[in-house]
């Protein structure tokens, strides 16, 4: 029984001074001067009522001021949150009302003021009268089976008051009580307890008059038994293998005293399994589980337990499978008589499979066939009728797999009828042998040049016994042709050389029309391609005899001493040879050049100011003369004050500070076009004092007319002078050597009048030992047509005779330079003698300079197959490639290898792109200098501070700090890759300029082209590296490039 409630039990003992000083520290709710000046009038007082009545509580207190609130508390606590508790007169009267066993406690009442606590009252008890409604019965330890020897202490929980009796009975008889078994009030100790304790124990509770009385309704049943520690009758198996969706079953069966406890975990949970549609665990502790998968490959644990001890075991569940058999090889070919060996490795497989070999028809492989180790088919001497297909066959509970292989059995490859030498003309048909007889028949296969054939079965065709045909052969088909018998890696060849007699034909360059000078030396020229010797005759039209004297030949020119206008018309040219001939003609038509008699001079204008520049020039036809402003770009001057006169003369009407410029004068006529350009400074007025005497009148108009004047007579002057210094120059040509020509004493170009200064007014030569040696004769050059231009001028394709060994002429490309800027110039002459010592199979090569006159010129090699932009562009055929993936890659490999060339020579490109690189025969690759910024490529150049930039295929720290390097050219070559991979497709097509120019700082880069590599996207990745430092150089890029090997289709 619980003992009556105390008031003085939950009071805390108040001795001590630091306790109360600790109250004062924290900031208790009852200061020290509030509590002494409260005085208590009455305090509640502890009483005793029946369950079920009603009592109070009250309380009065005295305060220098009114209290406002008084409140209760139930154990230190806030009352209970119960309608049967209500505070009456303000509070001072607590009425509880159906009191019941758990209202039992102690009580005080709580003045406050203003929300503080100005005191409490003493404590009072209520303990209610009566006995519980049902008995609680508990034992500790708990349980229901105990060992021997252990202590137990039986509970009667039954609340009675005033103090009431308990007894214990056993099996239905009051416990009999001694030194071992022993009662106090409702507790029974049973110590060291025996298997003569075991029983069914109850309690009954009563008051002390007997008047009431209360059972236990349940006994407590209480097993004491001599322990045995479990141990396992039938553990689970270390590792159970099943299949994907079945039942795993796992045994685990335990024995001991008392029975032990099965319990399972899965894994390293903490918890035990439960019986569910995933796992089934039977009485006797086996665990089933459903439907196994994945995730139930884990390491389970199963635990018997009791109250000796405990025993753990674990087994480990896995999926069985079966991977697929590998072999080296699905189809094997074996030379005749040659040992065999074929290797099925075992699969990876869950248990381990077995291994077998059969034919496929079942049956087992001949005798000669033996089995080396577990899995390798073996035949020492390999026959024609062992050929066939073999299976390996691999076999574990999960199923079987198996993989098959073809032997087939060969005889060494002969060719029988091999080929034979042909010399052939054009146009006829060739046919070349090449039969071979063995098992199997081998494929015959032709190389021409090294190179694989290709038969279009139109003009080049193969029969099934191998031998070629060549309808109408072409020159391009001479060569040395292979055929070669193959039967997997064994093969047999021949080889015949095959050497075509081309027609005469006229040469793919060929110009029709030729616009001579007068009284100039003039060469025309036929050239004819063939077998030799090919002999060229000319004639001119209208049976006219050519003049010996003044015309001569050398081999297909004809070649013109002092042109006359008597020269004119058809001229024919034949050649043949032994077997064929071909004609052409050049039309000649003789004009006077322009050349300027007068030229514009840089001038000083004021604005509002009325200007008059002169420019006249004489020719035949009569030059027609233009003006141009160079900004502009071709005749977009305002007429309206831009007016011209017939005479050549320009006039400004109210010069504006917009008309400030560089400006041209044209002279053209149907032979030549020339021009002269000069500088236009536009000023502000002075300021001065306006005289408005006759006298300062008089004097302008006195200096306007000497002004006038004098300007006639200089006009005179320089026409006398002019055609006197011709006369001269005339003479001097004559006797002086090509070499010294033009140079003056300090080795500075002189330019004749009206000849070849005609875009530029300071010369930048200066004589360079470089230079010197590679000095061409401007002459000898032929201009054919005009291939483009760039910031320094323009550039066209040529003639050259004599400018390489064992050549009499070469066909060239032409930069000339035209700009008059500074900076182009400079940058021309510094272009000029950086490629005077360069030499390499992957650049251009610079021929020969022409520096006697403006404009100078770099004369470089012609390669075949033009720039390397068009011939990508060519590659794309009705929606795919005609290139394949190597050949892509040998591209790259070429153009790697000529910029680490460059680089080891310190030249820096600064426009690597694919407008700029040359394709010759046979794909070889050039890195060319052309630039041609301003038409052909203009969309892929932006002009950037007032400068025209490759910006697509340039680093930022080109673009913003102007800073090139090799590490520029190496981004630039990624861009370069990056187009061979798309077939010319212009970078970032899908973006303008000025996004390029504003997302190249934030990582920009270009996309992965399709059919790209993953290894190529790597180099083109580290090409485009933001920190210049973290590219790698050329040598590094050329050694990643050769270490790429991909597949050749596309």
């Amino acid at each position: 029984m619980d003992p009556p409630f105390d008031c003085n039990r939950h009071v805390p003992p108040l001795r001590s001074f630091w306790v109360w000083f600790c109250f004062v520290l924290l900031g208790s709710h009852l200061p020290l001067s509030l509590s002494v000046n409260l005085q208590w009038q009455t305090q509640p007082l502890s009483q005793t009522v029946e369950e079920g009545n009603t009592t109070t509580f009250s309380c009065s207190a005295q305060y220098i001021k009114k209290i406002q609130e008084y409140d209760w508390e139930f154990n230190n606590q806030s009352l209970p949150g119960d309608s049967r508790f209500v505070k009456k007169d303000d509070g001072k009267m607590l009425e509880i009302s159906n009191v019941k066993f758990e209202d039992r406690g102690n009580y005080r009442c709580v003045a406050k003021r203003r929300g503080k606590t100005l005191g409490t009252s003493q404590n009072a008890a209520l303990n209610v009268k009566g006995i519980c409604s049902a008995i609680q019965l508990s034992i500790k330890p708990t349980g229901k089976i105990f060992l021997t020897k252990t202590d137990l202490q039986l509970r009667c929980k039954c609340y009675i008051y005033p103090l009431g009796t308990y007894i214990w009975t056993k099996d239905g008889n009051e416990v009999a009580t001694d030194a071992r078994v022993t009662i106090s009030r409702n507790k029974l100790f049973i110590n060291n307890a025996t298997v003569g304790d075991s029983g069914e124990y109850s309690c009954l509770a009563s008051t002390q008059d007997g008047s009431d009385i209360r059972r236990a309704t349940s006994p407590l049943s209480v097993t004491v038994v001599d322990g045995q520690h479990p141990q396992f009758q039938i553990p689970p198996p270390k590792e159970r293998t099943v299949l994907p969706g079945s039942e795993a079953v796992l045994p685990c069966k335990a024995i001991g005293s008392p029975t032990p406890e099965i319990k399972w975990y899965a894994g390293r949970s903490r918890s035990p399994l439960q019986s569910s549609s995933k796992y089934r665990i039977h009485d006797n502790g086996t665990l089933v589980i459903t439907n196994v998968d994945k995730q139930d490959e884990e390491k389970y644990k199963c635990t018997a337990t009791n109250l000796v001890g405990q025993m753990t075991t674990e087994s480990v569940l896995r999926l069985a499978y079966l991977n697929d058999v590998t072999l080296d090889s699905t189809k094997v070919y074996v030379l005749f008589n040659d040992p065999l060996e074929i290797t099925c490795d075992p699969p990876e497989a869950r248990p381990a499979a077995s291994v077998t070999w059969l034919k496929a028809t079942g049956e087992t492989p001949p005798k000669r066939f033996d089995i080396k180790g577990c899995c390798t088919l073996r035949n020492n001497r390999t026959k024609l009728n062992d050929a066939g297909i073999y299976t390996c066959t691999a076999k574990n509970m999960a199923g079987n797999k198996s993989e098959t292989v073809e032997i087939t059995v060969v005889e060494q490859p002969k060719i029988a009828s091999k080929p034979k030498d042909l010399s052939i003309k054009e146009d006829e048909k060739a046919i070349l042998d090449c039969n071979a007889k063995t098992r199997p028949t081998p494929n015959i296969s032709w190389y021409k040049d090294g190179k694989s054939l290709k038969v279009d079965k139109k003009r080049i065709f193969k029969y099934l016994n191998g031998t070629l045909v060549i309808n109408k052969v072409i020159p391009e088909d001479s060569g040395k042709y292979q055929c070669s018998a193959d039967v997997a890696s064994w093969s047999d060849s021949a080889e015949a050389t095959v050497d075509v007699y081309a027609k005469v034909k006229l040469r793919g360059i060929h110009t029709n029309q030729v616009n001579a000078n007068l009284h100039k030396p003039q060469k025309i020229r036929c050239d004819f391609d063939g077998h030799q010797p090919i002999t060229v005759t000319w004639k001119k039209e209208g049976g006219v005899n050519i003049d010996p004297k003044r015309v001569r030949q050398e081999e297909s020119m004809l070649i013109f001493e002092q042109i006359e206008k008597a020269d004119e018309g058809h001229y024919w040219c034949k050649g043949e040879n032994s077997f064929s001939s071909a004609e052409s003609y050049v039309n000649i038509s003789v004009y006077v050049y322009p050349t300027f008699v007068l030229r514009p001079k840089n001038t000083t204008a004021y604005v509002d100011d009325h200007l008059w520049l002169h420019c006249n020039a004489s020719g035949d036809p009569k030059p027609k003369i233009s003006w141009s402003k160079e900004a502009q770009g071709g005749d977009k001057l305002d007429r309206e004050r831009f007016i011209l006169f017939p005479n050549g003369t320009l006039h400004i009407k109210k010069v504006q500070f917009a008309d400030e410029g560089r400006y041209y004068c044209i002279a053209a006529n149907h032979a030549e076009m020339k021009q002269s350009k000069f500088s236009l400074k536009v000023q502000a007025h002075p300021v001065a004092k306006v005289n408005k005497s006759t006298a300062s009148m008089a004097r302008t108009i006195g200096i306007a007319v000497g002004c006038a004047a004098a300007y006639i007579v200089l006009v005179v002057g320089l026409m006398i002078y002019c055609k006197g210094r011709r006369a001269r120059q005339n003479r001097k040509e004559e006797v002086l050597p090509p070499e010294c020509e033009n140079l003056n004493v300090n080795g500075d170009v002189e330019h004749k009048d009206g000849e070849g200064n005609d875009m530029t007014m300071n010369p930048i030569y200066r004589s360079h030992p470089g230079y010197d040696k590679m000095e061409f004769p401007r002459h000898d050059l032929e201009a054919i047509r005009s291939l483009g231009n760039g910031a320094y001028g323009r550039a066209f394709l040529a003639r050259a005779s004599g400018i390489r060994d064992g050549e009499k002429e070469t066909m060239v490309v032409v930069k000339a330079l035209v700009s008059n800027d500074d900076q182009v110039r400079e940058d021309f002459n510094k272009e000029m003698e950086a490629l005077c010592g360069l030499q390499h199979d992957n650049v251009v090569t610079l021929l020969g300079v022409c520096k006697d006159e403006e404009p100078f010129y770099m004369i470089f090699e012609s390669l075949e197959k033009g720039d390397l932009k068009q011939y990508l562009l060519s590659c794309y055929d009705n929606g795919r490639s005609t290139l394949n993936s190597n050949q892509k890659l040998a591209i790259c490999g070429q153009l790697a290898t000529g910029m680490n060339y460059l680089s080891s020579q310190h030249f820096v490109h600064k426009d690597l792109a694919a407008r700029n690189c040359m394709v010759g025969r046979d794909v070889q690759i050039k890195i060319g200098f052309l630039s041609f910024s301003y038409d052909l490529y203009n969309k892929e150049y932006y002009r950037f501070n007032n400068v025209q930039i490759p910006l697509r295929w340039m680093p930022p720290e080109a673009i913003f700090d102007d800073d090139f390097s090799e590490k520029s050219d190496v981004w630039s070559f990624g861009v370069l890759v990056w187009e061979i991979y798309t077939l010319g497709q212009l970078p970032y097509h899908d973006r303008s300029n000025e996004e390029v120019l504003k997302c190249v700082k934030d990582d920009l880069r270009l996309p992965k082209p399709d059919n790209c590599p993953d290894t190529v996207l790597e180099v083109l990745e580290k090409c485009w590296e933001g920190n210049p430092l973290a590219r790698p150089s050329f040598a590094e890029l050329m050694d990643d490039v050769a270490g790429i090997s991909v597949d050749s289709h596309v």
